[in-house]
């Protein structure tokens, strides 16, 4: 599976970060704000996954209001990319189910000057520390525990419909222009401007 996704993001045009755009999520009463980004983000892997198949340029994200490496993601998505990329994905239907609980800025320019950027990627870590063998536990006592405090989402497998998550790290890096995967993360070092 993982060999599987590694080829299908090389695939992926490099991306002109040259816009943007926010996705808010709206305070919902029966809905946790966390089950609301889950839903959302599945929806976007979903479309962004059939932009990489069909060649067409990449798109980044970001979490702009997480506080820090180990909080919830927030309550806004950034979408990163063209002008032209973010116009065609917001053309589509891929928000439909969601647009009840969102609401959408309108596609901008990157701010000029900007002198931060992030790597926004997906971090490999064992989010269930009964699942090592015992003597891994025994040597590795806390490890495992302490990395699942990263931020993730919740998702559901597309080909066997298991769920698991997807840990997310936001880490200052130099600017580095690239492709993103179908998760919207960064491949090949690449980077988004960071405001």
């Amino acid at each position: 599976m993982q060999a599987k996704r590694t080829k299908t993001m090389s695939n992926t045009t490099a991306s002109a970060v040259s816009h943007y755009l926010d996705i808010y999520l709206l305070p919902d009463p029966e809905f946790a704000t966390p089950n609301l980004m889950n839903a959302l983000y599945a929806k976007l892997h979903r479309a962004l996954h059939d932009r990489i198949q069909a060649q067409k340029e990449s798109i980044g994200i970001s979490f702009p209001d997480q506080r820090n490496t180990t909080a919830p993601l927030g309550t806004t998505l950034r979408l990163h990319s063209s002008e032209a990329a973010l116009t065609a994905l917001m053309s589509s239907t891929w928000l439909t189910g969601m647009r009840d609980h969102t609401r959408c800025t309108p596609i901008q320019a990157i701010p000029s000057g900007i002198q931060t950027h992030r790597s926004v990627r997906r971090i490999d870590v064992q989010s269930n520390p009964e699942k090592p063998e015992a003597a891994a536990r025994a040597a590795y006592p806390d490890t495992a525990a302490q990395r699942s405090r990263h931020a993730f989402i919740q998702l559901s497998s597309r080909s066997n419909g298991h769920q698991y998550k997807l840990f997310i790290e936001q880490t200052p890096a130099n600017a580095h222009a690239g492709s993103f995967s179908s998760f919207g993360l960064s491949t090949n070092n690449s980077t988004i401007p960071w405001f």
